[in-house]
């Protein structure tokens, strides 16, 4: 099985700078993606066609999509975890309620044959290796868990609380802590949820135990109260 990249000790926090994968997908449909794309579809492919500095952050995106698509987790968990990478209200993220598994091999349709053209092995599309029990993310299973539990709703979300805590945590029970994690974070925006300086600390180290750079958590500073 291909081995995914954020458990691969040769991916550095320079690779992880910004939010990327599923959660950055669904962050960069911002209110005024419709100008730029006819098309979901369209819009995906502008976010992934570009491969000057390689293929990593499409075969990550490629990776979170195998993994949730394949995963326990029901339709409406992942159509709640989506909806969280949602913050805005006006033509944000499509809804993808319903349609959770049409939608993920959507976003497969429009990336693989990017990675294809670059080269990448048949495996980077098919498979993915479990994060496995011994493995470091799941070590930090329980702090991420504990996320959801810090939201403080300031707007609607378009999702509850309960079921963005539930779906997170199913993330981090059989999935991957984090990719819960990033889940996660994009709760505490979807609900513009105010966020203590100390709480930022502890997440700004979680996040750097992840292997991530400075702003897939540093992108939520704003919160901070």
């Amino acid at each position: 099985m291909q081995e995914h990249p954020l458990h691969d000790s040769a991916l550095t926090p320079d690779d992880l700078t910004f939010d990327f994968g599923i959660t950055g997908l669904g962050g960069s449909f911002h209110g005024d993606w419709i100008l730029d794309a006819e098309s979901e579809q369209q819009h995906i492919a502008a976010m992934t066609g570009f491969t000057e500095h390689g293929i990593v952050s499409q075969l990550l995106l490629i990776e979170d999509v195998l993994r949730l698509r394949d995963s326990a987790l029901t339709g409406a968990e992942v159509s709640t975890l989506w909806e969280l990478t949602n913050s805005n209200a006006f033509d944000g993220s499509p809804s993808i309620k319903g349609r959770e598994c049409v939608w993920l091999d959507e976003v497969l349709a429009v990336v693989v044959p990017v990675v294809e053209r670059f080269g990448a092995p048949t495996s980077s599309w098919t498979s993915i290796a479990p994060c496995l029990p011994h493995h470091d993310h799941q070590a930090l299973a329980g702090e991420v868990k504990a996320v959801p539990d810090l939201v403080r709703p300031r707007q609607n979300a378009g999702v509850t609380p309960h079921e963005a805590r539930a779906a997170v945590n199913r993330c981090a029970d059989t999935v991957c802590p984090e990719l819960a994690f990033r889940f996660a974070l994009h709760a505490l925006t979807a609900f513009h949820s105010s966020v203590s300086p100390q709480v930022f600390d502890r997440l700004g180290d979680l996040g750097s135990r992840f292997g991530y750079g400075e702003y897939v958590v540093g992108r939520i500073d704003y919160l901070v109260d």
